[in-house]
């Protein structure tokens, strides 16, 4: 048991140290998500993801290195909202091994629409994003790769309202829980293309921002602009500060919208100046961050309550 703590505790701590391009939001973010879906389930429903989440295999580090006054709800709490970033975690972790193209971000049809659990090694990268494109030049629209985040998601939800046995429900809902944050990041939804980039820049990650030494990524950029904090007990008081999201909205369970919301807001509101013009953006103006922040903070608000609403809704 000493081990298996060890080995894990070595994952949450890497996964701790250090975020990818590919993550969305940020651990801090997906916490967020999390937490207030948490708050907004129904009794049986949150017992039921309880029940579920203690089925994860990082579940008992989760618990090991919670502190010790924390309450059982409260304990039941942060493992639900540290299950919403096991997705990205087990990037981090050497038994798991990368698959698709494209140094796995690209499904290449051989082991890309498996749903088997935990026995799953496979990384599956390209779950977590719709490269759904968008021209800079005139450029061909290449195809959207199947699966992506809106198929997976699909199918996740049809395992929770399944009788499905509960591991591969456990499965299923530690990546949903991930999913549903990821195509609320604007940057989860879209790939823009040029004639130099056919494939476009992977929601952002060709693009340069120099604002820091060394430059980063417009798309890291994006995932970090909320917070890059990994403490669960820090995104309580965060949430606290966030309005609820419009009722209509909230009450949209349909993931294409959310993603369609996600691609226009790319439009409107992600590459337009400084980074309308190019890959190489030699600074963010402060009201370009300001409006990155502000617009984030609405996206985790309503990813949060629509995921309540799906699990109040949907899991069995």
């Amino acid at each position: 048991m000493f081990k298996q703590l060890h080995l894990v505790a070595s994952l949450v701590v890497s996964a701790f140290l250090a975020a990818p391009p590919a993550f969305a939001w940020d651990d801090f973010g997906h916490m967020a998500v999390a937490a207030i879906a948490y708050k907004k389930l129904a009794p049986s429903t949150r017992a039921r993801a309880d029940q579920l989440i203690r089925l994860n295999p990082s579940h008992a580090v989760w618990i090991h290195y919670m502190p010790r006054h924390l309450g059982t709800e409260e304990k039941n709490m942060y493992a639900f909202m540290q299950a919403a970033t096991w997705p990205d975690a087990i990037k981090g972790d050497a038994t798991y091994q990368s698959d698709g193209l494209d140094s796995g971000y690209r499904p290449d049809g051989i082991t890309s629409n498996v749903n088997v659990g935990y026995s799953d090694k496979l990384l599956h990268k390209y779950w977590h994003f719709v490269d759904l494109p968008i021209s800079a030049d005139g450029a061909k629209l290449p195809p959207v790769p199947t699966p992506n985040a809106e198929t997976e998601m699909a199918l996740c939800r049809a395992t929770l309202a399944s009788q499905a046995g509960d591991e591969l429900k456990s499965y299923d809902l530690s990546w949903l829980l991930h999913l549903v944050g990821d195509v609320h990041q604007p940057l989860h939804c879209v790939t823009r293309v040029s004639k130099k980039m056919p494939y476009g820049d992977s929601g952002g990650n060709a693009v340069k921002i120099y604002d820091t030494d060394p430059p980063t990524l417009l798309h890291t950029f994006w995932d970090q602009v909320l917070g890059t904090e990994r403490n669960p007990a820090s995104v309580i008081p965060f949430i606290a500060t966030l309005e609820p999201a419009d009722a209509q909205l909230a009450a949209d369970l349909n993931a294409r919208n959310w993603i369609e919301e996600s691609f226009s807001l790319c439009k409107s509101k992600v590459y337009v100046s400084p980074v309308k013009k190019g890959v190489d953006v030699k600074r963010l103006s402060p009201a370009y961050k300001k409006t990155a922040y502000d617009l984030s903070r609405v996206r985790v608000e309503l990813a949060g309550e629509r995921l309540a609403n799906v699990l109040n809704a949907e899991l069995k």
